[in-house]
């Protein structure tokens, strides 16, 4: 317990319409054999019971506080929300729709007590309708390995939930609305200002995969805050990190676009999508740490939709 009875770590629960399983999320995590935790459940003005079952919970355990918002901002200012009135030295997320096994915490802080890291990751168990996947990630301290790793996606990727951060890290990047992919651009800063990170592996997260994908859904515009983030990060051109995150800038931009012609967006956003896809994808050609294969992959990747994309302009007209 840290001083003036604050908790050690603060877990946040974003909840958004999952009375199906946001019990199974709180019980796992009230369940922890770590006791020295803050259970804050952000209700995101979700439209079913969810608000009641997690009052609930709260009645029978004073480490749980909820923060009922009555407008509903998305996954990213939710976390906020919870950010804001922790107290916890380290902060951890966990999605309603999942849960964790007994000793994940207790696993989790033993490491970051150990190495003092600014930011800590371990692997999950993902769930994929009843089948499981088990990812490991290795040991990493250095930050361009550690997007590198993220970004290949094998062992860990830009997720929030298999990861604890020391709260003066993580605390201000939240605070910022960035619309569509906002895991990658919050870990993206988070990592270039934490000063050391610690991979270990761990498969105490268990992530559900469930059907009612997004992913042919209308994209947000406000997804193009990638360039804000692209803007942010100019002054480490010429390092190492740049570089990787400028492919994984052109690779998100490209998803967007597949995304924007699957979501039938109006032709005017995915136009300005595209010009920013082509100003990019000229840049990254000369990109010094990327492998000749990822540049092919990349750019032949962009070629398709590209194509498919003038031709429904065309055949509009």
């Amino acid at each position: 317990m840290m001083g003036n009875n604050e908790p050690l770590l603060s877990i946040v629960l974003p909840v958004y319409n999952s009375e199906k399983y946001v019990g199974k999320a709180i019980e796992s995590i009230l369940n922890q054999t770590f006791k020295d935790f803050e259970l804050i459940i952000v209700n995101d003005a979700s439209k079913d019971n969810s608000i009641n079952i997690c009052k609930k919970y709260s009645y029978i355990d004073k480490r749980i506080k909820i923060v009922d918002k009555k407008i509903n901002e998305g996954v990213l200012l939710a976390r906020a929300s919870g950010i804001v009135i922790s107290r916890g030295k380290y902060i951890g997320f966990i999605d309603s729709d999942d849960f964790i096994e007994k000793d994940y915490y207790e696993i989790f802080i033993k490491k970051a007590n150990e190495t003092d890291a600014d930011i800590v990751i371990s692997g999950a168990s993902s769930f994929v309708k009843n089948k499981r996947y088990t990812l490991m990630s290795p040991q990493y301290i250095d930050r361009f390995e550690a997007i590198k790793m993220m970004d290949d996606g094998k062992y860990f990727n830009f997720v929030h939930w298999d990861k604890i951060y020391k709260k003066d890290i993580i605390k201000c990047i939240m605070m910022k609305k960035y619309g569509g992919a906002e895991d990658i651009l919050c870990n993206i800063q988070a990592f270039f200002f934490a000063k050391k990170i610690y991979y270990f592996p761990n498969k105490g997260y268990n992530y559900i995969v469930r059907d009612n994908s997004l992913s042919h859904k209308k994209v947000s515009s406000d997804y193009l805050d990638f360039e804000y983030v692209y803007e942010l990060l100019e002054k480490y051109r010429d390092t190492k990190i740049y570089f990787i995150i400028e492919y994984v800038f052109c690779r998100e931009l490209l998803i967007l676009f597949v995304r924007m012609i699957k979501g039938k967006n109006s032709v005017e956003e995915i136009q300005v999508v595209k010009s920013i896809l082509n100003k990019k994808l000229n840049t990254f050609i000369n990109n010094k740490y990327m492998s000749l294969g990822k540049k092919i992959r990349l750019l032949c990747s962009a070629k398709i939709p590209m194509v498919i994309f003038k031709l429904l302009i065309d055949l509009s007209k």
